[in-house]
């Protein structure tokens, strides 16, 4: 098996060489990033496109330069197959908005045969006429940027391209000059980072057509048209800090995987799987599996490896090792050693000095305000203090260096801030985080109002809300129709569909809660009378409000007109036969009705706004709704940062 693997490394290399033979054959050239770059993505199975981060990117995914704010380097090397040199070079240097890549790649064959000129026949193999060597080099300028700095839109896009310059050569022999070519391409890529734990990526290879001069032109006057590619991909970060994962966790876990798209429809697509596990911030383990079906002759299984890898950081510096086997060869395993600069983190200072001391307000701050004021000390050594990236006063007042900044609070929920302690040399000496939570507040709800938790906490998660004029209406009693509306949007029942009959005889359609009339008793949320009116205008009574919260926070609906009757009365004023027993008796058991402290229910009364609330935020699905609003670690991310405008 080796001999024949040598000979397909020979016969590949000597078509290059004998330029004018392989391009009446296949008419395409070889674009050497193919074999993969880095030992990082290689130990990853090369699933690197969403991942996109460090120098690497430049001849992954050039639009992860717009992410990268400080210096990087790296470099590779191998010998590839034990027959094929491969070098690679990258630095990536930060500019006021993005990044600026430079990158070079090349591949080098010794001592190859080189084709006699029957190398195009398909009966017999070619004759081998002399030896000679081949080379094939490419240097990128790339550029990225965070497309919102540019554009003022696309948040958490970024965009960026890559110029390829191709050089290939052949030596040793009069024929391989004839191998000797030079062209231009380019790429184009994009990121997308809707959540923290999720990025998404897309690099579009080689796009420039072979007639508006994508093409290696060979000394032979043959010209050769790169191979477009596309490649997509996600990066899921599984375990992590809370910011930027699904669960937090001391260990980092995450998860890529991409697709290889060849335009020209010759071979079927190439599939990448990669993981990377930090048990420690300085060593990280690698896994992957590479699915590479180039040339397009090979068999899918043989093209499918599983690889592995391992990093290790030091100040700053990461070494990397992948291991990557081809085609179930053990002789054509390959190591890739590259070494990296990657720079330290910024982190929260770990230091027994403290160079912020807030004032206030408090870590996990409750507040009704649409305002925070922020204030605090800072030690002699700080020079520069930024608050989420905007550099705030610093006062000296008898003797102490002083920061005070009051900014608004726009809407409602979870807001947190950061502040940042920099040296004259503008280094980092501390970071800290506040956690703020404003909840929702209604001019006719005061602080001491029964229901005042439940209304203000409600409407913050999104159970309810109040009314365009800042009120709540706490005592005004519900229609029927308010009622059902309130319980379908708090669930986010989708009611853009148009009603194709009426839902029940008396609810005409251009009635305002016929959508969500409809979409309840879908749900089997409400019934009507038994003349089969609804009564969308009638004052909903306790009784009415207990069923339809009743069927409401119960996962197993029984029959909507099914009559519960209760083993005992839930309350004096309710028998064992009313109608609506059962259901009332089932909140009560469920601590949903406590807000009655009598044992008197008033089935017959009119259920209020304040009422209607306080059973919402008592339902299983109001309770798991407000503890995910009061998780303080939870949704205190970077799309949960104020922004500073301070005030006077």
């Amino acid at each position: 098996m080796k001999k024949i693997t040598s000979v397909l490394i020979a016969l590949v290399a000597s078509v290059f060489l004998t330029g004018a033979s392989y391009a009446a054959l296949s008419g395409t050239a070889i674009d050497p990033t193919y074999i993969g770059v880095g030992a990082r993505p290689l130990g990853m199975g090369k699933a690197y496109v969403a991942v996109a981060e460090d120098a690497d990117t430049i001849f992954m995914n050039p639009a992860g330069l717009g992410k990268i704010k400080s210096w990087k380097l790296t470099s590779m090397y191998s010998n590839f197959m034990g027959d094929v040199k491969y070098g690679v070079l990258g630095g990536v240097i930060p500019m006021d908005t993005g990044s600026l890549g430079l990158g070079f790649i090349t591949t080098r064959v010794d001592g190859i045969w080189i084709l006699g000129n029957d190398a195009t026949s398909s009966t017999h193999w070619p004759t081998p006429s002399s030896l000679g060597e081949y080379s094939n080099s490419v240097g990128f300028i790339s550029y990225g940027f965070p497309l919102e700095e540019v554009l003022g839109i696309g948040k958490d896009i970024y965009v960026g391209a890559n110029l390829k310059y191709f050089d290939q050569n052949g030596s040793g022999t009069d024929e391989a000059t004839y191998a000797a070519g030079r062209g231009l391409d380019m790429d184009l890529g994009i990121l997308y980072s809707p959540d923290g734990w999720l990025t998404l990526g897309l690099n579009q290879q080689n796009i420039i057509p072979e007639g508006f001069g994508g093409a290696v032109t060979y000394r032979s006057g043959v010209e050769e048209a790169v191979p477009t590619l596309t490649k997509a991909g996600a990066k899921i970060s599984l375990l992590g800090d809370e910011d930027n994962s699904i669960l937090e966790s001391s260990v980092k876990v995450d998860l890529a995987a991409d697709i290889d798209i060849y335009n020209d429809g010759s071979r079927p697509s190439g599939m990448h799987l990669g993981a990377e596990v930090s048990p420690i911030d300085m060593i990280t383990l690698r896994a992957g599996i590479d699915r590479d079906p180039r040339p397009g002759t090979v068999d899918i299984s043989e093209a499918t490896n599983f690889t592995c890898g391992v990093g290790l950081k030091l100040a700053g510096i990461r070494f990397d090792y992948a291991y990557h086997p081809y085609s179930s060869i053990a002789e054509n395993a390959t190591h890739f050693f590259s070494i990296s600069y990657v720079g330290e983190d910024k982190k929260e200072e770990k230091s027994d000095k403290e160079y912020i001391s807030f004032l206030k307000p408090r870590d996990k701050y409750i507040t009704r305000k649409d305002y925070v004021r922020i204030y605090g000390i800072v030690r002699p050594e700080v020079e520069q203090l930024e608050i989420n990236g905007v550099q705030v006063p610093i006062e000296v007042i008898d003797g102490e260096k002083t920061f005070k900044v009051k900014t608004p609070i726009k809407g409602f929920g979870k807001r947190s801030f950061i502040a940042e302690a920099l040296d004259k040399n503008g280094n980092l000496l501390q970071a800290k985080k506040r956690r703020i939570l404003r909840v929702a507040t209604f001019a006719d709800v005061p602080n001491d109002y029964w229901a005042t938790d439940s209304i203000e906490l409600g409407a913050t998660a999104d159970l309810f809300e109040g009314y365009p004029d800042g009120l709540f209406r706490p005592n005004q009693v519900l229609t029927r129709a308010e009622l059902t509306t309130m319980m379908v949007k708090t669930t986010k029942e989708d009611i853009r569909g148009t009603i194709e009959k009426k839902v029940f005889p008396d609810l005409p359609y251009y009635h305002w809660s016929a959508r969500y009339v409809e979409a309840a008793k879908d749900a089997g949320l409400v019934i009507g009378y038994p003349d089969k009116q609804f009564k969308a205008d009638r004052k909903i009574t306790r009784a009415e409000g207990a069923s339809v919260a009743s069927r409401f926070n119960d996962e197993e609906l029984t029959s909507p007109d099914e009559k519960l009757y209760s083993n005992e009365k839930p309350y004096s004023d309710v028998g064992v036969k009313h109608w609506a027993a059962g259901r009332i008796d089932t909140l009560k058991q469920k601590g949903i009705l406590d807000y009655i402290a009598t044992d008197r229910f008033a089935p017959k009364q009119g259920l209020t706004r304040a009422e209607a609330a306080e059973i919402l935020a008592k339902t299983d699905f109001g309770v798991a709704r407000i503890e995910a609003l009061l998780n303080w670690n939870k949704g205190y991310g970077v799309k949960s940062m104020l922004k500073i405008e301070p005030q006077e």
